[in-house]
């Protein structure tokens, strides 16, 4: 009866991607009609939420479009993609057989664009793309080893060339048949695989690629099994192909509904700050030791006439490092107190949040945990109001 469909973070505060008030009102709402039996309107049967930046800490906040239908997963077109052993992904039926070979290890859990895989790219889509439902795979691969893992990301790759995860299949080969029916897998032999997937919501804009990459270990997988000389993923006639849900002649909605009710007690929600962005560059990588070297420093003011009840700053760098963040406010005799700090092990970005930055100045030490020297840091500074809306160059 109502499903609710977007890429969000685990959940932040209340709800999924700060929803606010909006979840507890569609919930509110569908209990109203399905339990207690009164004539609520629940809204539209599907809604999807689409977030089209091309970064985890610029998606976590983003707010871009609605898209919304009847039925799920309704009736999209099934556009089919071909790998081929020269790394492509074409629509074209594939003439020769061939394929592509790796040797699988367990990097991909903190490093998943570096470990061992096969990896096959579209051309750049001419138009807009709006994908969402549920795609197929259909891998065809052999392993060496008795029990491994096989893992297939499918990315939006944006012009500059990062990557986006918009979809995944996994599987392992001894339970291609049911996780309660575990099969003998015989080495060096094809087996045809059908791993399950995540549904996809996505908005796939003009000029980015689709990727399809397969792995035998990743961030979201402990990296149990992970181990495997020679994985051959085959193409050609009867080989590897997947599915991706396309609709066509979608009608989008501005995703600007109102996440807060306005309290009396409090200010009227009002605009955020505008995004700052920068890039810095830490000569050295410092593992926790840091100094002058192996950080670098981003001031800024948290200008005072601005609704700014959270500040957001991701770090995004050129090549895969472990990158920390630290915030520090002044202080009015001119020392600098710590106020926050992002610290994950995520190779590809990191993220700091801070809730209501009181006017002032601010500093943002980027640290190369652990990296290649003279890493470039992209890094973007978000502010949000209190209505969970970024601030203008989100």
């Amino acid at each position: 009866d109502k499903i609710w469909l977007g890429q969000w973070d685990h959940g932040s505060g209340c709800c999924p991607n700060r929803r606010g008030i909006q979840w507890t009102y569609a919930l509110h709402a569908w209990f109203d009609k399905l339990l207690a039996q009164r004539r609520v309107n629940t809204g539209p049967p599907v809604e999807v939420f689409l977030t089209d930046a091309p970064s985890l800490p610029a998606a976590i906040v983003s707010r871009t479009e609605i898209y919304t239908t009847t039925s799920w997963p309704g009736s999209p077109r099934l556009v089919r993609f071909f790998p081929s052993a020269d790394g492509s992904l074409n629509q074209l039926t594939p003439l020769a057989p061939g394929s592509v070979s790796f040797a699988g290890d367990a990097r991909g859990f903190v490093r998943p664009q570096s470990t061992g895989g096969a990896t096959f790219t579209t051309a750049p889509v001419e138009q807009d793309v709006l994908i969402v439902g549920l795609p197929t795979l259909t891998l065809v691969a052999s392993v060496t080893a008795p029990r491994v893992h096989l893992i297939t990301n499918l990315y939006d790759q944006e012009p500059g060339g990062t990557w986006r995860r918009i979809s995944q299949f996994a599987i392992n080969p001894e339970l291609r048949n049911g996780i309660d029916t575990v099969e003998p897998v015989l080495p060096g032999v094809a087996y045809t695989l059908a791993p399950p997937a995540f549904a996809m919501a996505h908005h796939l804009r003009a000029g980015h690629r689709l990727v399809l990459r397969v792995t035998t270990s990743d961030p979201d997988k402990v990296p149990t099994f992970a181990e495997d000389p020679r994985v051959t993923v085959f193409t050609g006639p009867g080989g590897t192909a997947v599915d991706v849900p396309v609709i066509d002649g979608a009608t989008f909605y501005p995703d600007t509904v109102r996440l807060a009710l306005t309290d009396p007690r409090r200010p009227k929600v009002g605009t955020s700050q505008p995004t700052l962005r920068t890039s810095v560059t830490p000569l050295a990588p410092g593992a926790g030791t840091r100094n002058e070297l192996t950080t670098a420093l981003y001031e800024f003011d948290v200008q005072s006439g601005f609704d700014n009840s959270r500040l957001l700053a991701g770090a995004v760098p050129a090549f895969e490092a472990d990158i920390d963040l630290f915030l520090y406010q002044q202080q009015a005799d001119g020392s600098w107190v710590q106020v926050q700090a992002g610290e994950t092990s995520r190779l590809t970005d990191e993220l700091l949040g801070f809730e209501r930055p009181a006017p002032g100045r601010y500093r943002l030490e980027v640290h190369n945990w652990a990296g290649a020297p003279a890493t470039r840091v992209d890094v973007t500074i978000i502010f949000v109001n209190s209505a969970g809306e970024p601030g203008e160059g989100a």
